[in-house]
């Protein structure tokens, strides 16, 4: 009975490190297009989906942070709340009429 639950929670710890990867790889891929999209603006419009980058960045940072640290529940938080501010930032420049977002 106890190796049946000790086997479980092994599964589910290594199933949450691997969506933190998968996650992580989705942050990445949307930091690369946010950069671009954040350059092919106007500077009259970069100046206001900047926080959205900074804050995106800084989100990702903690994430990679705390996974290193072990505590992947945070990570994924952070991590999550990246691919977010990312996605938001690509859909605002995207309605002020860049072609690369």
């Amino acid at each position: 009975m106890i190796k049946t639950i000790t086997l479980i929670l092994l599964a589910l710890t290594i199933n949450i490190n691997v969506a933190n990867a998968a996650d992580m790889k989705k942050a990445q891929l949307l930091k690369r297009k946010a950069g671009g999209c954040y350059l092919s603006l106007p500077s009259h419009y970069q100046s206001s989906v900047s926080k959205m980058y900074l804050d995106g960045n800084k989100f990702f940072r903690d994430g990679v942070k705390y996974s290193n640290m072990g505590q992947t529940s945070l990570a994924n938080t952070f991590i999550g709340h990246s691919i977010n501010m990312y996605s938001h930032m690509l859909r605002v420049g995207k309605q002020l009429g860049s072609k690369k977002c």
